[in-house]
């Protein structure tokens, strides 16, 4: 019995896949989808303060994003089989300036809500605002040693080290969310603690492991 031909199955399919997750340009088109619903939502129901709800959005969206790369590497583990993983995460450091980029606009848009830099300094006394301001800086310095030429600059051990400050931005940002005003802890935790449980496990794992040898 001939399968539908409007199915594509087997290597067809595992082509199909592999050539869309390798291109740049497709999984760029992905990241910037958030951007292009924000925009619609706004165009089609218009808001009377835009800057207040695309705040929220860009960093809802930023968060997501974060979440989704920290999550490449234990899916990875778990699944060593699924080849689309390890294509995605061919793609880890555009991911990463797309998290950042969102950041960058979030933070942006907060200047302008708080219309200038010395607002933003009285707001320094709130904890959850010097989270925020922790995780932008460390993903500022994420972003500026990016590219190629700065791994082989810094070392690719203290590069490592440097990046793998993206855990302490997860920390922070979720301490951004849950202390924020009148904002439900429920969808921070819900977005980050199944990660910290998976990344805990991880870690205890390569701790045995270690003492074991």
């Amino acid at each position: 019995m001939e399968g539908d031909p409007g199915i594509i199955h087997g290597p067809r399919k595992q082509r199909i896949m592999g050539h869309l997750f390798k291109s740049r340009f497709i999984i760029g088109a992905f990241l910037l989808l958030p951007m292009a619903f924000i925009a619609l939502e706004l165009v089609l129901n218009p808001l009377a303060n835009p800057v207040k709800e695309l705040l929220i959005d860009t960093g809802e969206t930023a968060s997501r994003i974060l979440i989704f790369s920290l999550w490449l590497t234990p899916l990875q583990k778990f699944f060593p089989h699924w080849k689309f993983l390890s294509l995605l995460q061919r793609h880890k450091r555009l991911i990463g300036l797309s998290v950042f980029g969102y950041v960058l606009l979030h933070f942006s848009l907060y200047l302008i809500e708080r219309k200038g830099f010395l607002e933003m300094i009285g707001d320094l006394g709130r904890i959850f605002i010097l989270c925020g301001m922790g995780s932008f800086v460390i993903l500022l310095l994420m972003a500026a040693t990016s590219s190629n030429r700065m791994v082989r600059r810094l070392g690719a051990k203290k590069w490592k080290r440097l990046h793998q400050g993206v855990y302490a931005v997860a920390i922070l940002v979720l301490a951004h969310m849950l202390l924020k005003e009148k904002t439900d802890p429920l969808e921070a935790w819900l977005l980050f603690l199944p990660l910290g449980a998976v990344e805990t496990l991880r870690l205890l794992r390569w701790f045995f492991r270690g003492n074991a040898k």
